[in-house]
């Protein structure tokens, strides 16, 4: 029987040479994204609901848009931004700026659908969405119209 001896370096991950590095192509926008956004954003706008209440909120949401849109984004921010009590043109512009600057901030745009989700927004919705407050939020409904009664003879 043939004894083996253990080697530590057997068990260590190594490091392939640069010429057999995987390189990941970058990501490219298919547009499925930008049309599911402005889905949401339309069901916010006519409900005039505000999904960017505290700092934190507004700041994730322009991450979101400014990763996966980067400069295409801005407009998205403001639509979604203006709902806001305080909303200011300039400040929007100031905060996206920043998001644009910050690289890698690990907040998608699943943050943004997440958002809109809690306040009754998504991109499964059918009803249109409309609110009293920025707080409550309801679905209207229609009734189909009123049927008649038609005599049998």
């Amino acid at each position: 029987m043939e004894k083996l001896q253990f080697d530590p370096h057997a068990w260590t991950n190594k490091v392939p040479p640069a010429s057999e590095r995987k390189t990941s192509s970058p990501v490219v926008n298919t547009g499925d994204s930008a049309d599911d956004v402005e889905i949401v954003i339309q069901r916010l706008e006519a409900g005039h609901i505000d999904i960017t209440s505290g700092y934190d909120n507004w700041r994730d949401i322009g991450f979101a848009f400014a990763d996966e849109f980067r400069e295409n984004g801005r407009d998205y921010f403001h639509r979604v931004s203006r709902f806001h009590p305080d909303y200011d043109e300039r400040n929007t512009d100031e905060q996206y700026d920043k998001c644009l600057r910050a690289h890698r901030t690990g907040v998608t745009l699943n943050t943004f659908f997440y958002k809109a989700r809690e306040a009754a927004v998504s991109l499964h919705t059918h009803e249109h969405i409309c609110t009293t407050s920025a707080k409550y939020a309801k679905s209207t409904f229609s009734f189909p119209p009123k049927l008649h009664a038609v005599p049998v003879f």
